[in-house]
């Protein structure tokens, strides 16, 4: 499965080998359609709101893993140094699935954040 390694950063898989079992469940029950897949492509490609971000004037947590190979965490640190007053979080060990890697760090992070806004 070529898109696991993607996900997750190579120390966590091989700790949680299970994962990639469930990953390969999950696609074979809910397969992504080429049509769909050409769409996320594109939109990934052409949607472009940098110019918008600073017009954000709600309380913002942008989350990210430090090893994402998919977003990296420079995209996050534009998104929150464009985002009037926002916060960045990043969690160290982990890839583009870091919800996934660190659920309970994401939870809480998350929660602390709701009760201080």
């Amino acid at each position: 499965m070529v898109s696991v390694p993607l996900l997750f950063t190579q120390p966590w898989l091989s700790q949680h080998t299970e994962i990639v079992g469930d990953f390969a469940r999950t696609v074979a029950e809910a397969p992504i359609s080429e049509k769909n897949a050409r769409r996320q492509i594109g939109a990934v490609i052409r949607h472009n709101t940098y110019s918008r971000l600073g017009c954000i004037g709600r309380p913002t947590l942008v989350l990210c893993g430090l090893q994402d190979v998919l977003l990296p965490l420079e995209n996050s640190v534009v998104l929150a140094r464009r985002i009037r007053g926002a916060r960045l979080r990043v969690f160290e060990g982990t890839g583009h699935g870091f919800i996934t890697q660190v659920s309970d760090q994401v939870a809480r992070a998350t929660a602390g954040f709701l009760r201080e806004t």
